[in-house]
């Protein structure tokens, strides 16, 4: 190898080594200065011990701490405690550049500054982030911070706040929410950690008018309020207290709620037509004026909602039946009834048997007072099922036994007896064998496969004469006449022909007898 070009070699290599020894100093200079960062907190004006139910201005300070550039912090996340809750509009920054700002309010409430296209902090500078949010009942918590530099989480931090309640209720206030006594007690009592200066007690009616209002220094307070009249009410407790830093701040409570109902549900019951021979279903109404109604409850039976289902139970006899209802201030409405099943399905003789042994799917009952009493019953029958009505002291069924088209078969009974009837007929029916028509039937129409029937109670003789009619559309008066002008009819006619013949046979001899003598 010559001179010249070992000289080459020598240059060469020590090139490639001061640019080896340049690279691992930057990559040192740049590994010291993107640890340099961390999160602290500058809280709220109380230090760290915050009120519930306040919304109180949270401050995070960030320190970017790294010293090459672009040690850039591009998103700072904030992890609210559970229960907390971020205040809408609330957020702020100091930083220099534009950020997005994103927030979650469900379970766990978050909030988030990020600049990913650039930056929300350069290195080595200080920038400060700020919201507002509520906190819950009282505790220890921890809000966490998470400090993500270039897409990469660098800073994880926890920042602990203790909840204190100032105002709370005593035991002796109307827990319940309500009362009957148009008197309502609230104990108030402030906390001894927190320097209250007044706490002030305003009693609002449900249309927001101050009822009462009182101011009151000291930690403990028994109000009673008396001579109200039914209705809505709201307690609110207001604490007053002075700080060195802010100056004068209130605390408020969230309202107590109560209610005054002297009133007693009123409470009716109807027997359901879905009540069978088996089963007893009563409907529940009541009226109620003040807190609503929480609940009833039944001697027989079960309550579902407004509906008492009383099942198992033997045909053609009565119950008895109580019902108390609650409302929720504790007033208790009572209604009282006597209720039967349908009558047993078997064939019975005069009286209030059930009918032929047919089996109705459904009984519906109309016998509260005599038919004739309530003018008429109106009723749209499906097959299989049956009306049942009073006539004098004797209850009696009609039922549709079968539809066909637009006629349909009925039964009236105790005494079985069928018809069939179309649209229109109207057919009355002795049921008690005493020579008098007691039920008068009218099949109005059948639409949707239901036949819609009238019922009516009549009392008309039953005449053998109105049968015959029913039979014999002509009388035979009629008949006989008609008889009699046909046969003389007849009769002229032949006569007529008799003198046709006779004179054509006269003719015809002259004709032969005046030939022979030619």
């Amino acid at each position: 190898m010559n001179k010249q070009a070992r000289a080459f070699l020598y240059g060469s290599i020590i090139f490639v080594a001061v640019l080896s020894i340049i690279l691992i100093i930057g990559l040192v200079f740049a590994t010291t200065g993107h640890t340099a960062k961390n999160a602290v907190t500058e809280t709220t004006a109380f230090g760290n011990v915050i009120e519930d139910s306040l919304s109180v201005v949270y401050n995070i300070s960030i320190n970017n701490t790294a010293t090459l550039w672009p040690e850039n912090i591009t998103l700072v996340n904030v992890t609210l405690p559970s229960g907390f809750v971020f205040i809408i509009g609330t957020n702020s920054e100091d930083s220099p550049f534009t950020s997005v700002f994103d927030f979650n309010n469900g379970s766990v409430a978050s909030v988030q500054w990020s600049n990913t296209s650039y930056a929300l902090m350069q290195n080595l500078t200080l920038a400060r982030f700020s919201f507002n949010a509520t906190a819950p009942t009282p505790g220890t918590y921890n809000f966490t911070v998470n400090v993500t530099q270039n897409g990469t989480l660098t800073t994880l931090s926890q920042i602990s706040v203790t909840v204190n309640n100032s105002i709370m209720f005593g035991t002796n206030t109307n827990s319940s929410m309500n009362s009957t006594t148009g008197k309502i007690s609230a104990n108030i009592t402030t906390d001894a950690s927190v320097p209250i200066d007044t706490l002030t007690v305003v009693l609002y009616n449900s249309t927001n008018d101050a009822v009462n209002t009182s101011n009151h220094v000291g930690r403990v307070r028994y109000l009673q309020y008396t001579g109200l009249a039914d209705g809505l009410y709201h307690v609110n407790a207001t604490a007053n207290y002075t700080n060195s830093l802010t100056g004068a701040l209130a605390f408020p409570i969230t309202q107590r709620n109560l209610r005054i109902d002297s009133t007693v549900p009123v409470v009716t019951l109807t027997r359901s037509t879905t009540s069978t021979d088996s089963q007893i279903v009563l409907d529940i109404a009541y009226t109620e004026t003040g807190s609503g109604v929480s609940s009833c409850v039944s001697n027989r039976g079960t309550v579902s909602g407004t509906t008492v289902t009383n099942t198992g139970l033997t045909c053609g006899t009565s119950y008895n039946y109580v019902i108390d209802c609650d409302d929720y201030t504790g007033n208790q409405g009572t209604a009282t009834g006597a209720f039967s099943t349908d009558e047993c399905s078997s064939s019975g003789g005069s009286g209030s048997g059930s009918g032929s042994g047919s089996s109705w799917t459904n009984t519906y009952v109309e016998d509260s007072s005599e038919l004739s009493d309530l003018g008429s019953v109106d009723k749209s029958l499906k097959a299989k099922e049956r009306v049942r009505v009073k006539i004098g002291t004797e209850k009696h069924h009609v039922g549709v036994l079968s539809i066909s088209g637009e006629t349909a078969t009925i039964e009236v009974s105790s005494t079985p007896q069928q018809a069939v009837f179309n649209v229109g007929d109207v057919k009355k029916f002795d049921v008690d064998a005493n020579g008098y028509y007691d039920i008068s039937v009218t099949l109005s129409s059948i639409e949707a496969n239901k036949a819609n029937v009238v019922i009516m109670a009549v009392n008309e003789k039953v005449t053998t004469v109105e049968e015959e009619k029913k039979d014999l559309p002509e009388s035979p008066g009629t008949e006989s006449a008609g008889s009699e002008t046909v046969s003389e009819g007849k009769s002229s006619t032949g006569w007529i022909i008799g003198i046709i013949v006779a004179v054509l046979v006269v003719g015809a001899i002259v004709f032969f007898v005046i030939k022979r003598k030619k």
